[in-house]
């Protein structure tokens, strides 16, 4: 896997970007200061070997992946820079299979998997996401996180369809990064770092259902509890939390109408309900709090209409309830939880027209 990230800033520190998977990207920029390119290059070899009988199905896998990572940026005196990160890897993996009947089977999984610094993550320069957001600035001492997966899930799939399934999972981190917050000139500057560990298992809960010929409904469901255990030294507010990014709770769930009428048309409405518990948006150190996401609420909508012979009309609208985001950042001197951010993504209306030959 080839990719390249080319990012610019404007005047007023709001960063835009463009993804490149294939090719590299280049380009010129107004100033030296206001350009910043990142390149990731992959290259891996992949072996499995697989035993296919009644009962269990075991599958290996072995696969080597050489990696490098590098940041081209100017620093906020202008001088050009490059940030690398280079890695050989081996990322074994096992998954059982046992067929308990027909419709029902237990699966294991055991995998390492990497969590390689995103572009943000990496680069040392400082910017904005949005006005009024705080300021953000990279680390190029960023190391990979690596993560150590035992999965145990129950499947039962139905001849109509219908799905129930059961999933157990534990997962150890080793560097995993992290959001935190840094002091600079009397305020707050977010940036990354890499924690010691950490570990997280929770369980999940899925079910779809169809419930006539034109209706189905589905639903998803996890808590997870997570830790992680800081670098020694730092002066952390909080020595005991969960993992940076992580809620504790998640659920998703859908209802869906297809009906099928006399002419040949067809018409599909899904309605789609999205929550997210809270989780930290960056760590507090130094005396700061951390700073909570608080619980998201998001319903979508969309929709087709399907004729009988080549055109299709689509309806997409997101976040009908139009609920802000909003962070707090608990002051441990007072005990208060003051918001100190909070923003609306407004309601997007798309549609589309396509010909179908």
């Amino acid at each position: 896997m080839l990719g390249t990230d080319f990012y610019s800033m404007d005047r007023k520190g709001t960063l835009w970007g463009q993804n490149r998977l294939k090719d590299r990207v280049t380009a010129i920029s107004k100033s030296e200061f206001e350009s910043y390119v990142r390149t990731t290059d992959v290259f891996g070899t992949t072996f499995d070997v697989s035993r296919q009988t009644a009962r269990p199905d075991l599958s290996l896998g072995l696969r080597f992946e050489h990696s490098e990572q590098a940041v081209d940026y100017s620093t906020d005196g202008g001088r050009a820079m490059t940030a690398r990160l280079k890695c050989d890897d081996i990322f074994p993996a096992v998954n059982i299979k046992y067929a308990v009947s027909h419709a029902s089977s237990l699966r294991l999984s055991l995998s390492r998997t990497v969590t390689r610094p995103s572009f943000i993550e990496m680069a040392p320069f400082l910017y904005q996401e949005s006005y009024g957001a705080a300021q953000i600035r990279g680390n190029a001492d960023l190391d990979n996180g690596y993560n150590y997966n035992i999965d145990l899930r129950f499947e039962r799939i139905t001849d109509a369809g219908d799905l129930l399934a059961a999933t157990a999972y534990c997962k150890l981190l080793h560097d995993p990064i992290e959001r935190i917050q840094r002091l600079s000139g009397g305020s707050a500057v977010h940036s990354f770092y890499n924690a010691d560990n950490g570990r997280a298992a929770g369980i999940e809960l899925e079910a779809r259902r169809k419930l006539s010929a034109q209706w189905q409904a589905g639903f998803n469901a996890s808590l997870m509890y997570t830790n992680v255990k800081l670098p020694e030294g730092g002066s952390y507010t909080n020595d005991q939390r969960a993992l940076q990014g992580a809620s504790p709770y998640l659920g998703n769930a859908d209802v869906t109408w297809h009906p099928t009428f006399a002419d040949g048309s067809g018409l599909t409405m899904a309605l789609l309900y999205n929550l997210q518990g809270p989780r930290i948006h960056a760590v507090g150190i130094a005396g700061l709090g951390d700073v909570e996401q608080k619980p998201v609420h998001m319903l979508n909508l969309n929709a087709q209409y399907s004729t009988a012979e080549h055109w299709q009309i689509g309806l997409k609208q997101t976040d009908l309830l139009a609920r802000p985001i909003r962070f707090e950042q608990e002051v441990p001197q007072t005990g208060a939880t003051p918001t100190v951010e909070r923003f609306g993504r407004g309601t997007n209306v798309e549609l589309s027209l396509r010909c179908r030959f």
